[in-house]
C-alpha cells in the first residue's frame, strides 16, 4: 500500500462581498471615507476570492490526487465577528464548500474563530459565539471535532474555539464538554498508537491540553493555523521547548491561502507512510495585484492597521 496523502489548509477567509459583514479591518475601513473603504474591502474580496482559486487550480493539477483534504479554520470571514449568524454568510459558505467537496470529498474542518464567532479586546457590539452558530458550522461544514484513522496513524481533530469557550452560556458548555468526552474517549482508544492533532489555534486550552497530555509522546505533529505565515513554526517550537509544552514542540503552521499578514497562496502537504510523518509547504506563484495589497505583509499590514489609508 502507498502512502496517505494529505492536503492541508487554513485561513481561507473567503469574505462575504456584502461590506455590512464587516468581516475584514472592520475598525481600519470605518477611518477612511465610505468610497475608498467600499472599493478596498471590494479590492480585498476579489483578491482573496483569486488566491482561492490559484491555490485550488495548483491542487487540480498536482501530480496525483490527495487522499483527503484536512482545512484548519477561519474557512469564512466570518459576519461580525458573530460567525455563521447571518443567511448571506450561511449560503456564501455552503456554496463555498460544495466547490471544495467536489475538488475532493474525504474533506474535514477544524473551524476557526472567524467561523464560528469570537471576542477580543477591541470586539464589535454583539460579537462572539453563540449556540446558533455552533449549529450552522455543523450543518455546513460537518463534524466540529472528529477522529480518522488512516492506514497506520490516527488523526484527530478539534475545534479550538470551542475548547477555548469560558463563558456560561449551558449550550455552548454543553458542546465544550461533549467536545471533551469525545477527545478523552479517542485518546484512551490510542493506546501506544501514533496520531497527529489538528487545530485552529497554536495555544492548547489547558482543559483539552491536559486531556491530550497522556498521549503526547505518540503524537508525531500537531498541525495549527491562524498565524498565516509559515514562519511561526520555528518560534512556536522554541516556545514549546523554554515551555516544556509538548505540543508546541511539534507544532507546525499551516501557511494561509489568503493574503492576509503575508501574501497568502499556501498550503501544506502531509504525507504518512510506515508511520512516518513528512511535512512540506508549498506557496503558488502570487500574481502582482495580490503583491501590492496593503494586508500582503505583517509590516505592511500593521502599519497600515495603525495608520490606513
Amino acid at each position: 500500500m502507498g502512502p496517505t496523502r494529505i492536503a492541508v489548509f487554513a485561513d481561507t477567509h473567503l469574505t462575504d462581498p456584502n461590506i455590512d459583514s464587516q468581516s475584514l479591518f472592520p475598525r481600519q475601513l470605518a477611518k477612511l471615507l465610505p468610497d475608498t473603504a467600499r472599493r478596498l474591502y471590494e479590492h480585498l474580496c476579489l483578491s482573496i476570492a483569486q488566491a482561492n482559486y490559484e491555490v485550488l487550480n495548483n491542487i487540480v493539477d498536482f501530480q496525483s490526487p490527495m487522499d483527503m483534504v484536512i482545512h484548519l479554520g477561519d474557512f469564512t470571514g466570518g459576519w461580525q465577528e458573530r460567525g455563521m449568524c447571518e443567511q448571506s454568510l450561511i449560503d456564501f459558505a455552503k456554496r463555498e464548500v460544495y466547490l471544495w467537496r467536489y475538488i475532493c470529498s474525504n474533506l474535514r474542518f477544524c473551524l476557526g474563530g472567524h467561523d464560528t464567532g469570537y471576542t477580543h479586546p477591541g470586539s464589535l457590539p454583539g460579537s462572539g459565539m453563540s449556540y446558533r452558530s455552533l449549529i450552522s458550522c455543523a450543518e455546513i461544514f460537518g463534524d466540529l471535532w472528529w477522529f480518522k484513522r488512516h492506514d497506520d496513524i490516527c488523526l484527530l481533530g478539534i475545534c479550538s474555539s470551542v475548547a477555548a469557550y469560558t463563558g456560561n452560556d449551558p449550550d455552548l458548555l454543553c458542546m465544550r464538554k461533549l467536545q471533551e468526552n469525545a477527545v478523552a474517549g479517542k485518546i484512551a482508544e490510542l493506546s501506544n498508537a501514533p496520531w497527529i492533532l489538528f487545530a485552529h489555534e497554536p495555544f492548547l486550552p489547558k482543559r483539552i491540553r491536559n486531556l491530550l497530555k497522556g498521549a503526547s509522546r505518540t503524537c508525531k505533529a500537531f498541525i495549527h493555523g491562524h498565524r498565516h505565515d509559515p514562519k511561526y513554526t520555528k518560534f512556536f517550537r522554541a516556545l514549546g521547548i523554554v515551555t516544556h509544552d509538548p505540543f508546541l514542540r511539534i507544532s507546525n503552521t499551516c501557511p494561509s491561502v489568503a493574503p492576509l499578514w503575508w501574501p497568502g497562496c499556501g498550503w501544506m502537504e502531509v504525507t504518512i507512510e510506515n508511520h512516518k510523518v513528512t511535512i512540506q509547504n508549498h506557496q503558488v506563484p502570487v500574481p502582482e495585484s495580490i503583491a501590492k495589497l496593503p494586508t500582503a505583509s505583517f509590516l505592511r499590514c500593521l502599519w497600515w492597521m495603525l495608520r490606513p489609508g
